[in-house]
């Protein structure tokens, strides 16, 4: 067993919480059974006495849940079973003294008689038959549990989210310097803002009028305004801000009452893109900042 991180993000990832506690439980323990590839031996009466030693599961039943979800690769090698931890580079840094694994990685579907050591993904577009494509499962969830993937930046599809991921780094900067006009934020900024909300809405599938909310809500919090100075930064903290921004209050998309006095909290104006003072200025939609 190894010691591993593990980020916020885990907490709150959409297609885990589908699965039963124990299985996102073991989850976290393969991580720390895994080599420094994320591979391990699939050996589930081992693994329960690693991870769940004290509880009545059936981990195989809880791996192959982990597998459906494309948590884990399941693979099987000479005869041997194991498993591979989707990503696990992505998101684990291993210590440098670490003795590399046993475990192989994964292989494609090999015709009789082929050598495994010729046989690798630039064989298999030309192999007769069709030899199955390398196991390549989704990323394991949004923010800082989803990786960065290279994408064609010239299909239609990026440049229409380009467009909104544009605006929003617009949006992002001009409340950065409305906070504090001397900021340097230097010549490559709109650009790499523009391409991480890019892929926070491509890859981590944010929903667009959320991230702008928790943007707008960012630059207003007494705290994270001094953090979030970045596209990327938004996009690495989203699932931390979003907690962090439900536990200040509500956000209401309607008109508010008219008077919008809050016990004197500070307000943030959505419409105008700017503060009030809730005791004297009303506001048709507002956000309250803890």
């Amino acid at each position: 067993m190894r010691a591993r991180s593990l980020k916020p993000g885990f907490f709150v990832c959409p297609e885990l919480l589908e699965l039963q506690l124990a299985a996102r439980l073991l989850f976290a323990g393969l991580w720390c059974c895994a080599d420094r590839e994320g591979r391990l031996e699939d050996r589930p009466a081992k693994i329960k006495l690693q991870v769940l030693p004290g509880d009545d599961v059936d981990v195989d039943a809880l791996l192959n849940q982990l597998a459906e979800k494309d948590f884990i690769q399941r693979y099987e090698v000479e005869g041997k079973r194991f498993i591979q931890v989707v990503n696990f580079g992505k998101h684990q840094r291993p210590h440098k003294n670490e003795q590399d694994g046993a475990a192989p990685p994964p292989r494609m579907v090999q015709e009789p008689g082929k050598s495994e050591a010729k046989h690798n993904l630039n064989q298999a577009k030309h192999n007769q038959g069709g030899a199955k494509d390398a196991l390549t499962p989704s990323s394991l969830t949004p923010s800082s549990l989803t990786p960065d993937t290279t994408r064609n930046s010239s299909s239609p599809e990026n440049n229409a989210a380009s467009e909104e991921a544009t605006r929003l780094a617009d949006l992002l900067q001009s409340l950065i310097l409305a906070s504090k006009p001397d900021r340097k934020l230097g010549s490559t900024w709109h650009t790499n803002s523009t391409r991480e909300i890019d892929r926070a809405l491509r890859i981590d599938h944010r929903d667009l009028q959320r991230l702008e909310e928790v943007l707008r809500w960012s630059q207003q919090d007494s705290f994270w305004w001094k953090n979030i100075l970045s596209g990327k930064k938004l996009r690495e903290k989203f699932d931390q801000l979003e907690v962090a921004m439900r536990g200040a209050g509500p956000t209401p998309t309607g008109p508010c009452c008219g008077t919008c006095k809050h016990g004197g909290s500070q307000t943030y104006c959505l419409e105008t893109s700017s503060s009030i003072d809730p005791m004297k200025e009303p506001c048709r939609q507002y956000a309250e900042v803890a």
